[in-house]
Parts: C-alpha cells; structure tokens; sequence
C-alpha cells in the first residue's frame, strides 16, 4: 500500500511537471516573439518550483541541501539590493524615492519625465475623466496613466489613432482630451486631430482636447 501511494505521488509529479513543459511550449507556440517576453515566464517559473524543491529534498546528504539553499540566496541578493532600477539599498533605494519617482527609474534614456507630468497636470486641469492615448510613436503610457490616476481616480483610458486588426473591437467611447506621445512633429500622427485644433505640447507630447472616437 505504502509503495502504491509512493508511486501514485511520482506520476502525479511527474504529471503536473510535463504539464508545465507542455504549457510552455504552448506559450511560445501561441504568442510573438517580443523583446519583453521573458516577463511573461514568471508564472510558469513559480509552478515550476515546487518540482525543484521535492527534487532538492531528496539530495542527500543533508547537507547538501543546506548548500543549495545558500547557493540560491545569494544569487538572489544582487537582485534585491543592487537591482539596477528599484535597488533596496544606495541612494535609488526604493525606501528614499518616492513612488512617482520610480515609474521613471528605467527609462532615462527618453528623458521625457517632465513631459509626463506636465501632460498629466494639464489634463486633470481640464477635468477630464475620459481621456485617449495615442502610442504609435511611443508605446510606454503606464506612467501617463498611474500619475493621473493618483489625481483622477475615476478617470478613464481608451486608445486612439489605432490602425491595426484589433480596431475591429473598437467600442463606441468618446474621450475629452488625447494625448499623442512623442508625436511633435510627426505630421501622420498629428493629422487625424487636426479637427481639434492646436495641441498643447510638452516636451515632445501633444495633448489635445476635444471628443474624439476611442476603443
């Protein structure tokens, strides 16, 4: 009986372990290559290590056990205080910079913080609750929509300008302002508002105000 159950344990591990091979492989079947697809991996490495930790249970000695679990610590301390973008130590200590702050902490190489906030300052003026966001040229709207969240928080996002298949889905939403990112001077991207007439510009945001269709 004992042995039975034994057995019984190795094929339910052995089961839910192709199980996550198999998802896998389903994964990259189904979704594009994408320079950010490794973000997407987490949740299958979280399943995954419950088969690594009844693997390292049965390393014997004991010891040795002991050693693996050190081993995998201090390779994770890099990543908790010296991680490069939110470090728990230095002076870009997630304990010294404000939450705001942080959105920006990867994306120095736009330097358009400024013109982030000053969008987003002249759209909660407004009072604008329904508000499109144009990322053709510029696809990094989360801190746009996190700041004005903290001041709207009933405000609402559709996307605007969008010429792909996923324009089929489009729901009928009428929004208040838009804001095209990184669109000055870019005549294609400017064109579809014209009818709204002369944009406010931060740095090298456009925002417009006035209703324009979204989904």
């Amino acid at each position: 009986m004992c042995c039975a159950a034994i057995g019984w344990r190795r094929r339910e591990w052995l089961g839910y372990a192709l199980g996550i091979v198999l998802a896998f492989v389903l994964f990259c079947f189904y979704l594009k290559w994408q320079f950010y697809l490794a973000r997407m991996f987490l949740p299958l490495f979280v399943l995954g290590a419950p088969v690594v930790g009844v693997a390292a249970e049965k390393l014997r000695p004991v010891a040795l056990q002991a050693i693996l679990c050190l081993f995998l610590l201090n390779n994770a301390r890099p990543y908790l205080f010296e991680n490069w973008v939110r470090p728990l130590k230095g002076p870009n200590s997630i304990w010294r910079t404000a939450r705001d702050g942080q959105y920006f902490n990867d994306m120095g190489q736009w330097d358009n913080r400024a013109a982030f906030e000053q969008a987003v300052a002249a759209v909660d003026a407004a009072g604008c609750d329904q508000v499109g966001i144009d990322i053709n040229q510029f696809h990094v709207e989360y801190p746009f929509e996190a700041l004005l969240r903290e001041r709207r928080p009933g405000v609402q996002f559709a996307h605007t300008g969008v010429n792909n298949a996923s324009s089929r889905f489009a729901k009928d939403r009428t929004t208040c302002a838009v804001v095209c990112m990184e669109c000055a001077g870019i005549k294609s991207r400017m064109d579809p508002y014209e009818a709204l007439g002369t944009p406010r510009q931060f740095g090298r945001f456009l925002v417009y105000f006035g209703d324009v269709a979204g989904h």
